[in-house]
């Protein structure tokens, strides 16, 4: 029973086009990098959107007066923030080594503290 050629070729096709699929959906999923970015994206955009609620409800309960004062605090955080991620992308050895010496100065003083909770 031999089956006609113009059906073997349409399955073929069928196939890798599967194929072509599968292989695409591992690679995305080997993408550590790429899915790391992404989590990264999606953890910013739920942070600034609880942000401005956050910031909305303070508006709401905040007295008229105390706002522009608000206001100019939450620009000169933005600012802040803004300023520390270019830091940390461009000097990121520098940023990497002031965590080690604050974790070396603290370091003792929880192992003090530790101590002198047990004994």
């Amino acid at each position: 029973m031999a089956e006609d050629p113009s059906a073997i070729r349409e399955a073929i096709n069928e196939t890798r086009s599967d194929l072509a699929g599968t292989i695409d959906a591992l690679g995305q999923k080997a993408d550590l990098k790429a899915r790391g970015t992404d989590k990264l994206n999606e953890a910013k955009e739920q942070a600034k959107d609880q942000a401005k609620e956050v910031g909305d409800r303070i508006q709401q309960v905040l007295p008229a007066e105390a706002r522009p004062g608000l206001a100019r605090a939450i620009d000169q955080a933005h600012s802040t923030t803004s300023r520390v991620g270019t830091i940390v992308r461009d000097r990121p050895l520098l940023v990497a080594a002031v965590v080690v010496v604050i974790a070396l100065v603290l370091r003792p003083t929880r192992l003090n503290h530790r101590r002198e909770a047990r004994g």
